[in-house]
């Protein structure tokens, strides 16, 4: 229980507790934990776990129930070769994310949406998605911004208020 538990002067609601949660549950994996897990990615196992931990590459996770693939570029790729040859810079990308419980997905990337608004290295929050109606229900219902079609991927935006 979360009582006594004071912001500003105030006593959080329900909606700002489950904010401060979801930032502080989401956590970055280390390169030496991540390598077995990222065998099971089922949106790009063919990416080298090597590569996804790569210098601008992060790997969080949700409770060990939902994952999440991040690359930091210095545009937004429109391809998994522009992901891959991208130098690093101050947009975020995911670009594999997937949930061993229904409805986890969902929380990590909203979750990864508010840890990169309260940093200063984000400029941006922009998804290399596959082109399925899935991820573009999926990424439009969280209330990201279809930016772009390529022939490869959509990129969708997420807004970081900061």
């Amino acid at each position: 229980m979360l009582s006594g538990i004071t912001i500003i002067g105030r006593t959080p609601d329900y909606t700002t507790l489950t904010l401060i949660c979801q930032v502080f549950m989401i956590r970055r994996l280390a390169a030496e934990l991540a390598d077995e897990l990222l065998l099971t990615d089922p949106v790009r196992p063919h990416i080298n776990p090597k590569v996804k931990n790569a210098p601008g590459r992060e790997v969080y996770t949700l409770e060990s129930q939902a994952f999440v693939c991040t690359a930091f570029c210095a545009s937004v790729p429109g391809s998994e070769e522009e992901l891959l040859e991208s130098k690093i810079g101050p947009i975020c990308v995911p670009y594999t994310v997937w949930s061993l419980s229904k409805g986890r997905g969902r929380d990590i990337i909203l979750a990864l949406r508010d840890l990169m608004q309260s940093t200063y290295r984000v400029d941006r929050l922009v998804t290399l998605s596959p082109k399925s109606e899935e991820a573009k229900n999926f990424h439009t219902g969280l209330g990201a911004t279809h930016l772009r079609e390529t022939p490869f991927a959509n990129n969708f935006e997420y807004i970081l208020e900061k």
